[in-house]
């Protein structure tokens, strides 16, 4: 661990665990019961940019380097990226609403794991998809300190005081779960997304979507952008480093879409600066 005084200060200054209740969890929907594919469809489509792109604000962190420590160019972990050939906006989580989770395929999304590596959170897969009721899977592979936070559909802190030490934690929530650091790597920020059913994508380099197997009916397909305004930013009392940023709010986007058995509904999505919340 670091002998740098900022960062071992941080466990007095509340990088502790949060005290968890013993609670039995509520039993997890079972998916497929009445599941067929003869009568599924496919949603595909592409998340395109529209207007002039989103100038923003990098960001430059601090960490520790033996018992000194050095700056880092952080960016914005919550930029928006486009790709300058297509204007497709890669890594966009879209998420179908009001599937019957007796008429849903079964779950087919890989566990999830965040590893942290020379001070950023690497979440595998990048979707963050969870299932209800299922565990994330957290290791530290730096030898200094780490801190977990949790906030949104589940509130906790993990501590990772020494590398290559696996933890797991369930969700039994629904909803979106932001990690971020609790020890002053504010440039890290990603999100879990824990569901009942399977039916979310992520978009890949070019935008592009595809939510296979889709039961027929009529749907809602929500995007919804993370706002990368920092409109505060909170300070270690010591040094006068950053030590939190908190980000404005995006808005959500719904769009109707209509899935026919053995045929594919194609949706294309524009988004723009006003839907990150953002003022140009």
């Amino acid at each position: 661990m670091s002998r740098f005084p900022w960062f071992g200060m941080l466990l007095l200054a509340g990088c502790t665990p949060t005290p968890s209740k013993v609670e039995t969890p509520p039993p997890r929907v079972e998916l497929g019961a009445r599941f067929d594919p003869a009568t599924t469809g496919t949603i595909r489509g592409r998340v395109v940019w529209d207007g002039p792109l989103l100038s923003v604000p990098r960001s430059t962190g601090v960490v520790p380097d033996g018992d000194d420590y050095r700056f880092r160019d952080v960016g914005n972990p919550l930029t928006p990226v486009v790709d300058p050939t297509t204007s497709g906006v890669a890594g966009l989580l879209l998420q179908l609403e009001d599937v019957d989770p007796a008429r849903s395929r079964p779950w087919d999304h890989p566990p999830v794991t965040l590893t942290m590596a020379d001070f950023a959170y690497r979440l595998s897969p990048p979707s963050g998809l969870v299932r209800l009721g299922d565990t994330v899977s957290f290791v530290s592979t730096d030898p200094e300190l780490h801190v977990v936070r949790a906030r949104g559909a589940a509130f906790f802190s993990l501590t990772f005081p020494a590398p290559n030490q696996p933890r797991t934690r369930r969700f039994d929530t629904p909803g979106t779960v932001e990690l971020t650091s609790g020890c002053g790597y504010f440039w890290n920020a990603v999100d879990l997304c824990v569901r009942v059913d399977p039916y979310a994508a992520m978009t890949d380099a070019q935008g592009r979507y595809e939510i296979p197997q889709v039961p027929d009916g009529k749907y809602w397909l929500t995007v919804s952008p993370r706002n990368p305004t920092v409109v505060r930013v909170e300070r270690d009392p010591e040094t006068g480093l950053p030590f939190r940023h908190y980000f404005g709010v995006g808005i959500s986007r719904s769009i109707a879409v209509a899935v026919r058995r053995g045929e594919v509904a194609t949706q294309a999505i524009t988004v723009d600066a006003a839907m990150y919340g953002v003022q140009q």
